[in-house]
């Protein structure tokens, strides 16, 4: 069994998923079939080969709600049915609906705070006994 790399809990999702490469064309649209807060695999995605760079639009919600989480991000694994990309960068207005959604598919949405921490280059943190906090 090969060696498992990912450092980020990865949650099931069903979402659309527009991806383009770096260069021109036009985006080829897939499903997300698992997604953490540095990458997903998205599946009907076969026209990429390992280390392309693209741009992946996550499209979460409803047509009524619909939210987009734009992504610039390097394709990190081809299989026959799909691709696993690595989000490089998350534009700043998606980064809320990606952490939301991954929340709330996540068994231990403990775990993904930590997370989200390593995402944004933050320190880990122990936490604070109630001498610490303060009063209530």
């Amino acid at each position: 069994m090969p060696e498992e790399k990912r450092k980020f809990t990865r949650v099931s999702a069903r979402l659309l998923a527009d991806t383009e490469l770096d260069s021109e064309g036009p985006g080829v649209f897939g499903r997300v079939r698992d997604i953490s807060l540095q990458g997903a695999f998205i599946e009907g995605i076969t026209s990429l080969a390992e280390g392309d760079s693209c741009r992946v639009v996550l499209i979460v919600g409803e047509a009524h709600e619909e939210a987009r989480i734009r992504t610039t991000s390097v394709v990190a694994r081809v299989e026959d049915s799909g691709v696993g990309v690595r989000f490089e960068q998350i534009d700043v207005e998606g980064l809320p609906h990606l952490v939301r959604l991954v929340l709330s598919k996540a068994d231990m949405p403990g775990k993904i705070a930590q997370e989200l921490d390593a995402v944004l280059g933050l320190p880990p943190q122990e936490p604070k006994t109630a001498h610490e906090r303060g009063p209530s």
